[in-house]
């Protein structure tokens, strides 16, 4: 989340909405959506505050927005470099940021004819449980 920190000043219900989409990086969300998972998070927020916490987070393009049939919205975490770890024997998945901008570099630098708009990296093994 320091991402998020660096580029402006968010609020406390910002930073619950951006955790949820950074928890769910592939997934979109509509605002009913957001508010039944805040809700099961026992955190308190009015749908007024969840627009706001989206058009704020929006405007700092840290979400986009989609509008799909006559102004149902659809969000989605914009920078997704994201690793997907996944246990070959329960299939549990982790999801992770890849915040080491190197690798993003390095990885560009092997694939210069591409433009590289999100990145998810997976990786397959055993998790601890399963070990």
């Amino acid at each position: 989340m320091s991402t998020l920190v660096n580029s402006y000043s968010p609020s406390k219900s910002n930073m619950i909405v951006y955790k949820i989409f950074k928890y769910n990086p592939f997934k979109t969300f509509d605002t009913r959506e957001l508010l039944t998972k805040i809700n099961k998070e026992k955190q308190v927020m009015s749908k007024r505050t969840v627009f706001r916490a989206i058009n704020k987070l929006v405007e700092a393009e840290k979400i986009y927005c989609c509008t799909i049939n006559k102004g149902t919205r659809r969000f989605q975490l914009l920078s997704n470099n994201y690793y997907l770890m996944i246990c070959e024997k329960c299939g549990a998945k982790i999801f992770g940021e890849i915040e080491d901008s190197n690798i993003i570099s390095a990885i560009h630098k092997r694939n210069t004819d591409v433009f590289i708009k999100k990145m998810i990296i997976e990786i397959n093994g055993i998790c601890k449980k399963c070990r």
